[in-house]
């Protein structure tokens, strides 16, 4: 048994090297953010870490086990991408991606199902007394009374002359940006990015601006120019204040 287990040894050490040389690595619980001509933008389960990769022309792509091209992946849908070092550079070269999958229909109750018969609770005649579990829970008849209460319907002169409560003011809406830095405020207030359609958005930052750089935290000082970009930002007004910034420099 030992003398096996010592050949065996050179063999798996040999088979480690291989698999380190090719350059080879794997990405497992991400979703598509989109899926371009030759590009795949994958962000990770917790939806912060996001990465853009090139898809080789030769790369393996299906959707359930099925055959597909890069512009059928939708966003969201679940993706396990290989990556391979090609020209020194990340090349995604198999590409499997499951469709979302559909929420479970909610258990149908028999109140509302049309499918059961509508049986109505059954009603005592006249002359059959209400069955009561024991006679000490049962009421007491009370001799009826010729007297009728009527609610009081005279208007609350207090109440009425109370102000009327401000209305809550509505949360701000987060929006996203994506697309690349055209430039960068010299003051450190704000980013200008254009976004594919060709259209620029002026996004404000603040103390409270997170900032990540190739998935790493960083600082405003780390945005440059022709960065691609993924912003969160809340509309307030007129003006975007962007609440998480990330960036990628490949």
């Amino acid at each position: 048994m030992k003398r096996i287990l010592l050949r065996m040894l050179p063999l798996a050490a040999v088979l480690s090297l291989v698999a380190f040389a090719t350059g080879c690595s794997e990405s497992y619980g991400h979703r598509v953010v989109r899926a371009d001509e030759n590009q795949l933008t994958i962000v990770d389960a917790n939806g912060i870490a996001q990465k853009t990769h090139e898809v080789a022309a030769d790369a393996s792509i299906t959707i359930d086990g099925q055959p597909a091209v890069l512009q059928e992946l939708d966003p969201g849908d679940p993706v396990h991408v290989k990556v391979e070092l090609q020209d020194g550079k990340e090349v995604a070269t198999e590409i499997k991606a499951k469709t979302k999958e559909p929420e479970s229909p909610e258990a149908t109750s028999p109140a509302t199902d049309p499918t059961l018969p509508n049986e109505q609770p059954l009603q005592p005649t006249e002359d059959e007394p209400v069955p009561y579990p024991n006679d000490e829970t049962a009421p007491q008849e009370t001799p009826s009374s010729t007297e009728t209460t009527f609610p009081d319907l005279t208007p609350d002169v207090k109440q009425s002359n109370q102000p009327d409560a401000e209305p809550q003011a509505e949360p701000a809406e987060d929006q996203a940006v994506q697309g690349k830095i055209k430039s960068i405020g010299e003051d450190g207030s704000q980013l200008v990015v254009t976004s594919e359609d060709g259209e620029e958005h002026t996004v404000m930052v603040n103390d409270e601006t997170k900032f990540m750089l190739d998935g790493e935290t960083a600082d405003f000082e780390d945005m440059k120019v022709d960065h691609q970009v993924a912003i969160t930002a809340e509309k307030d007004a007129e003006t975007l204040v962007a609440t998480l910034v990330e960036a990628t420099s490949k």
